[in-house]
């Protein structure tokens, strides 16, 4: 017979279940963690294979509109707008041809730092005609230029030809998407 005024301690010793318990639930949280860090990533190359080289035509307005705005200039002053827009895994392009005075397209060479270059077949060839888009109006080479403006600004390349005389240009504008790195 023993008090009642003693407590008896008891060791308690790991069941079987606490055993695993600890060690099931870390491998669980690093499960969880590997597989919320993959999944925008295997997401992405899922939905970027299905939306490769997506090509759309721009509203004619929405071109005149975004044109005027970069060109700093009245909307009722840029003409003959088209442009097309085309999304891939790698980058982002934006072809535009348009009419419009001299004077804005001075500015925006200006504005946006773009340096007067050789038009030679090789920069036509690889900055202008690079992903043609299949549009009969895209044709810079129609403007019979000797010389271009090219520039980087804010992580676009962006390609001009103008013809002064004419009042039309192309321009195109590449954006690099960025890879993710792991």
């Amino acid at each position: 017979r023993q008090c009642p005024h003693f407590v008896q301690l008891k060791l308690i010793t790991p069941s079987l279940h606490m055993k695993y318990l600890f060690p099931g639930l870390i491998a669980l949280v690093v499960l969880a963690g590997v597989t919320l860090t993959v999944t925008p990533y295997v997401a992405d190359m899922v939905v970027s294979d299905s939306k490769s080289n997506t090509l759309r035509t721009a509203n004619p307005q929405e071109v005149r509109q975004a044109l005027a705005s970069w060109f700093e200039t009245s909307l009722d002053t840029v003409t003959q707008a088209q442009g097309l827009n085309q999304v891939t895994s790698q980058s982002k392009t934006a072809w535009f041809k348009f009419s419009v005075k001299r004077e804005p397209i001075e500015h925006f060479i200006r504005q946006n730092h773009l340096q007067q270059q050789d038009l030679t077949a090789e920069r036509l060839n690889t900055l202008f005609d690079a992903n043609h888009p299949p549009a009969t109006w895209w044709n810079p080479a129609s403007l019979g230029r000797q010389t271009c403006f090219t520039g980087l600004d804010e992580g676009r390349q962006i390609g001009l030809i103008y013809n002064a005389e004419l009042e039309q240009g192309f321009l195109i504008v590449r954006t690099q998407q960025k890879t993710p790195n792991f």
